[in-house]
């Protein structure tokens, strides 16, 4: 957030018409492309200015549609080579089932109205998900909890009133949604205090040890 944005955290455009031409390059990007298969048709879901679907397009050659609710941003993406419209994901994603090979969803999921439906879209719409989100249990965020303010840490040191975070939840908690919408974890990759660099504690105990946790998610048999 740049300084003129500081007095304006509700962005009717996301900040993304402030950014043009800056690259963006997020821890996630790497596991991300990793973990979906050449060629792939993606859907990503919260495309932003569609810096990962840049990515998957020139490293994996895939084929990627983006959905986002901030019409610059989808404009940037439109220019990087993504089929990308202006959509709300609340409302479901208009596709048949199976339509795609991989469905995105990165940082976003915390912040829709209905993350379970949303989680269950994704996977009638694609045999594999792909999701990041902040882990609202990390252990320093238990720390300002536990100090009496709602921590900030989950909201990359925004106070809770300033971002659309709406959705806050734990490792533990995506396990629980994934029961409930027909999903299992097929791969998973966690990131410690620096948000960036994958940890081996925050992989063995992830809820409390994770600052960010990266999930690929597959059908459940039923």
């Amino acid at each position: 957030m740049s300084a003129g944005d500081r007095g304006r955290p509700w962005r009717d455009d996301y900040g993304y018409a402030a950014r043009i031409g800056q690259p963006v390059d997020r821890p996630e990007y790497d596991t991300f492309v990793s973990w979906t298969p050449r060629g792939s048709r993606v859907i990503d879901l919260g495309c932003g200015e569609g810096s990962l679907g840049a990515h998957l397009i020139a490293e994996r050659g895939c084929v990627v549609t983006g959905i986002d609710v901030d019409e610059a941003g989808v404009a940037q993406a439109r220019a990087k080579g993504l089929d990308a419209r202006v959509g709300d994901v609340d409302g479901g994603i208009e596709a048949p089932d199976g339509a795609y090979d991989v469905a995105i969803m990165n940082v976003t999921l915390q912040m829709v109205y209905r993350p379970g439906f949303v989680m269950r879209e994704m996977l009638r719409v694609a045999p594999m998900a792909l999701v990041s989100f902040p882990n609202c249990a990390w252990w320093a965020a238990r720390v300002e909890l536990l100090l009496g303010r709602f921590p900030r840490t989950p909201l990359y040191g925004r106070a809770w009133h300033e971002t659309r975070h709406i959705h806050l939840f734990s490792w533990r908690d995506f396990l629980d949604l994934l029961a409930v919408a027909g999903g299992r974890v097929t791969a998973q990759q966690h990131f410690g205090r620096d948000s960036r660099t994958p940890s081996a504690l925050a992989h063995a105990w992830p809820n409390l040890f994770a600052r960010s946790c990266l999930a690929r998610v597959e059908r459940a048999p039923r």
